[in-house]
């Protein structure tokens, strides 16, 4: 008999009548000869109260929220459990610090370091339904962490590779992976098959559906990966380790939330910027869109840094940068914020001259200027305004004919809008 993790989101398990039928599809998963392991979310808009709950106060204490933040997903494993167990299925909660899932003490950004499955195979060997809460774990002093929104899905990866199990199921309000935010465009298509990197560029380049992370975890101990509707019909969409080839542009991801910061007149020497970004890498602020040079000054003595970060690590990283002012050279520092990064996603994309050709044509004929752009083998990125992005993305969805053609499949929540 195989494993299956089978993790549901919060609007999948969002009130009682949802938890009871997502404990039908566990048990109808079970009936068909699998063991299934469930990994739960918060219930829908359950996080956002407890974060408003921890921002009454006027001090910052990241340990103290993670322990806030993580009742949510208690909540959930003990109503699951009662669920699994009204329709007749042997099941038992694990909390993170029972299974343990041992982490790192990044308080809100935690990483996990080991997941022993002793407990987890007793149980399952017994044929009981072990439901784990997602998002959190335990360092090895006996704090608990949270790993972030949408960590959740981290969880249910990492457990699966854990228990080597047969695959991975994340069950979402949405049909499965999308081309395009339905918010912004009409009909985008359902990807049926979406190879693993394709997938993590979308997570990384703004599209909430999966947090990367999940799928750098999928992708580094190959876990098989399906995202799955938890509402209506569908086959959802599988993630593959192959992309496919001839399929030019999968998708179109915005990202709404960036912060861009130009740093100018920076000596030009190789260990200049070094401190900045070790700096920033023991504050767990992750940088994008890096673009150093351009601007040079006439002696090619000094050039400007520009660099891209999410909205909320702004202050946090300004601070940081302005203490190294002296130590790194530059004159000025400019922060723009309200910046929205548009990609392009798809295999073998950089080979294809004729989307840079379609990009740049779209951004001419909408009047768009853009502030930045780089290119990797499956994305293409751009830096506009956020005031501007949802036109540019409709217009390229439209310009790349990602519309969806079959009749019946009309998306109905934002899978790759950030």
């Amino acid at each position: 008999m195989t494993c299956v993790v089978m993790k549901f989101g919060g609007t999948s398990v969002g009130c009682i009548e949802n938890i009871k039928a997502a404990a039908r599809k566990v048990l109808d998963l079970q009936g068909q000869g699998f063991r299934p392991v469930v990994v739960v979310s918060a219930m829908a808009g359950e996080t956002n109260r407890l974060v408003d709950l921890s921002h009454s106060f006027h001090i910052t204490n990241p340990k103290a929220s993670d322990t806030i933040l993580s009742t949510g997903e208690q909540v959930t494993t003990g109503l699951m459990t009662l669920a699994l167990q009204e329709l007749g299925a042997k099941s038992q909660t694990l909390q993170g610090w029972q299974v343990p899932i041992v982490t790192s003490n990044d308080f809100s950004k935690a990483r996990i370091e080991s997941l022993p499955v002793s407990k987890l195979n007793t149980l399952l060997q017994d044929n009981i339904i072990p439901v784990i809460p997602g998002f959190q774990g335990i360092t090895k002093e006996g704090e608990i962490t949270t790993f972030g929104r949408g960590g959740s899905d981290v969880t249910a990866v990492v457990v699966a590779a854990a228990l080597g199990a047969d695959a991975c199921h994340l069950y979402k309000d949405v049909s499965g992976i999308l081309s395009g935010d339905p918010n912004l465009v009409e009909n985008p298509k359902v990807l049926d098959r979406l190879g693993i990197e394709e997938m993590f560029e979308m997570s990384s380049q703004g599209a909430k559906v999966v947090h990367p992370r999940a799928i750098e975890a999928a992708f580094v101990h190959d876990v098989n990966l399906k995202i799955l509707p938890t509402f209506g019909g569908g086959k959802g969409t599988e993630i593959t380790s192959v992309s496919l080839e001839s399929q030019t542009i999968t998708g179109i991801v915005c990202n709404g939330g960036e912060v861009r910061i130009v740093l100018q007149n920076i000596p030009v020497s190789p260990g200049a910027t070094a401190c900045l970004f070790d700096v920033f890498a023991k504050a767990h602020i992750s940088l994008d869109m890096i673009l150093q040079g351009g601007a040079v000054s006439e002696d090619n003595q000094t050039q400007n840094l520009t660099f891209t970060l999410p909205e909320e690590d702004e202050k946090e990283a300004v601070a940081l940068t302005k203490k190294l002012q002296k130590k790194i050279g530059f004159t000025h520092m400019d922060v723009h914020p309200r910046i929205a990064k548009v990609s392009l996603v798809g295999a073998g994309l950089r080979g294809h001259a004729s989307v840079a050709q379609m990009l740049h044509q779209t951004l001419a004929e909408l009047g768009i200027s853009l502030y930045g752009m780089t290119t990797t083998e499956l994305k293409m990125s751009v830096l506009v305004s956020d005031e501007y992005a949802p036109q540019l993305v409709k217009q390229l969805h439209k310009n790349f004919n990602l519309t969806q053609q079959k009749e019946g499949q009309h998306a109905t929540s934002s899978t790759l809008s950030a």
